[in-house]
C-alpha cells in the first residue's frame, strides 16, 4: 500500500510538447502532484519543427495597435477559410481561449515579429490582422516555456520521466481509468493518477496506423520521430473513439514524380 501511495499522482501527463508543457506548468503551479512521461530524451515535441503560427482575436497586442477584433469574428472567418468544415465545439473552444493563451505567452517573454499580427502568411489570409509568429518560429515558444518548466522540475513540483513511453492505459474494476503502464530503459512500470491527460501528439511517423486511419491519403511527412500515435492507440484499446481523419488537410503539397 505504501509503495502505491508514493506512486499516486494528481495529474499524469503523457507527452511534453506544445500541449504537455503548459499543462504541467499550470497543474504544478496550482499545487497538483504532477508526473510527466515523455518518450524522447528532451522536451519540446514538434515545436522544433513547427512554424509556430498563432492566430488569436482580442489580444492585448491587437488592442495596442488599434485592431478591433473578437473571438466570434475569428471563428466566422476561420469557418469561411475552411469552408465550414471546422468542428464547432472544438473550433470555439480553441478560438475563444486563443487570446488569453497568446497574452500569457507574451507575458512570459514570447516576442513575435515586430509588425505582427498580420492577416496571413503561407495560409489563406484572415480578414483582420490576427496572425502572430516569431523570427525563430516555434523554437521561440519553447524558449519561453522551457525555463519555467525546468524550474518546476528542479523544485520537484513536476516529476519528469524522459525516455519513457506510455504503453497502456490502466482501468479499475468499475471501468474507470486509474493510471498508465510505461516502458523505459529501466523496464516496465505502472503509475496511478486521479487524472490522466494525453498530450502525446499525432501519428504521422507511424505508417501502419496512418494507412489504417487515412487509407486514401498517401503519407509524405516531415515529422517528429516520436509522433507514433501512442495516446490514440492506448485510448482506442480501452474503447475510445476517434474522429477527424477525414478532415486532414496538408499545408503544402506537391506532385510525386519519383
Amino acid at each position: 500500500l505504501e509503495v502505491k501511495m508514493s506512486n499516486e499522482w494528481d495529474v499524469i501527463i503523457i507527452g511534453a510538447g506544445s500541449a504537455g508543457i503548459p499543462t504541467a506548468i499550470f497543474a504544478a503551479n496550482r499545487g497538483a502532484k504532477v508526473l510527466q512521461i515523455e518518450v524522447s530524451n528532451k522536451i519540446g515535441g514538434t515545436l522544433m519543427l513547427s512554424s509556430g503560427q498563432i492566430s488569436a482575436a482580442g489580444t492585448k497586442r491587437q488592442k495596442n495597435m488599434g485592431i478591433d477584433d473578437s473571438p466570434l469574428e475569428h471563428y466566422e472567418d476561420a469557418q469561411r477559410i475552411a469552408e465550414d468544415t471546422i468542428d464547432p465545439i472544438l473550433g470555439k473552444l480553441a478560438i475563444d481561449n486563443a487570446a488569453q493563451t497568446y497574452d500569457w505567452l507574451e507575458s512570459i517573454g514570447y516576442e513575435p515579429i515586430k509588425n505582427h499580427p498580420v492577416a496571413g502568411g503561407a495560409h489563406e489570409p484572415y480578414l483582420k490582422r490576427r496572425y502572430h509568429w516569431a523570427e525563430n518560429a516555434a523554437i521561440a515558444i519553447l524558449d519561453v516555456l522551457k525555463p519555467i518548466h525546468e524550474k518546476l522540475v528542479k523544485e520537484k513540483k513536476i516529476s519528469l520521466h524522459l525516455n519513457t513511453r506510455m504503453t497502456e492505459i490502466l482501468m479499475d474494476n468499475s471501468g474507470s481509468v486509474k493510471g498508465v503502464k510505461s516502458e523505459s530503459l529501466n523496464g516496465q512500470k505502472e503509475f496511478y493518477g486521479k487524472n490522466i491527460v494525453i498530450t502525446s501528439g499525432g501519428y504521422a511517423h507511424n505508417k501502419k496506423l496512418w494507412d489504417e486511419l487515412n487509407p486514401n491519403i498517401p503519407l509524405r511527412a516531415w515529422t517528429n520521430e516520436y509522433s507514433l500515435g501512442d495516446g490514440l492507440i492506448a485510448a482506442r484499446k480501452i474503447g475510445a473513439d476517434y474522429d477527424g481523419a477525414d478532415k486532414f488537410l496538408c499545408t503544402f503539397a506537391g506532385v510525386l514524380e519519383d
